[in-house]
């Protein structure tokens, strides 16, 4: 969905242009209002700027040419999967169509246009081509564990991430000084299919996991995960 700046004439609305900084307490306002938006649990906001393609991905700006600011919210896995359907992907999917509509129009009450974005399209190596953990980690909500998973400070790795561009300038939160992952190497040792080492991902080894063992893998490097009461 997307949202522009909007007034109120003679009873309809008319689309304006708008770029004047947000100001921090509007800012402050917006993040309380996504954080009553059903089942998101935190809301952080990324400086586009920063965003680095991935090896043959893309870039945000694909799809807002001018973007400068991403909001950025997460919510935890078990609650969207428990309300939308037990398939991974269609969980996701419908839980982002249906919370980007609800960012967007708080954006668009406060006069900021903005364009939520889905993005399934992956790498030849497996990876999104817009990296929403990148953007999440660029928006302070956590820093990116050996598993490659986003580990948030509270609710550990067991996140999904939804992504809304805008062009109005929102003052950012920055990445996190911290990193979360401990060295505990519990995802590595109980991967098994050994997709993790000390160095590397191997994202096929993990897609292929029911091939492999015949079965789910019960997602050890989610479920043992330290950070966040794994």
């Amino acid at each position: 969905m997307t949202c522009e700046n909007i007034t109120e004439s003679k009873g309809r609305f008319e689309w304006i242009e708008n770029r004047e900084p947000v100001d921090i307490k509007v800012k402050e306002t917006i993040r309380n209002e996504i954080l009553e938006v059903g089942l998101v649990r935190d809301v952080g906001f990324a400086d586009l700027s920063q965003y680095s393609k991935v090896p043959g991905g893309s870039t945000p700006f694909e799809y807002l040419n001018d973007a400068g600011t991403a909001v950025v919210y997460v919510a935890e896995t078990d609650d969207v999967i428990q309300k939308y359907g037990k398939w991974y992907v269609v969980s996701l999917n419908n839980f982002l169509k249906k919370t980007n509509d609800k960012v967007a129009v708080i954006l668009r009450r406060h006069g900021i246009y903005c364009l939520g974005i889905i993005d399934e399209r992956l790498t030849d190596d497996l990876m999104g081509k817009v990296s929403f953990r990148q953007i999440a980690v660029l928006a302070g909500l956590g820093t990116v564990g050996k598993s490659t998973c986003v580990i948030h400070p509270r609710l550990g790795p067991s996140i999904m991430i939804g992504v809304v561009l805008t062009n109005s300038y929102v003052p950012r939160d920055g990445p996190l000084e911290k990193e979360l992952c401990s060295d505990c190497d519990a995802c590595l040792r109980e991967c098994p299919v050994g997709a993790i080492d000390d160095d590397s991902f191997n994202r096929r080894k993990c897609k292929d996991r029911r091939k492999i063992l015949g079965k789910g893998c019960g997602t050890p490097c989610i479920v043992l995960c330290p950070v966040g009461g794994g």
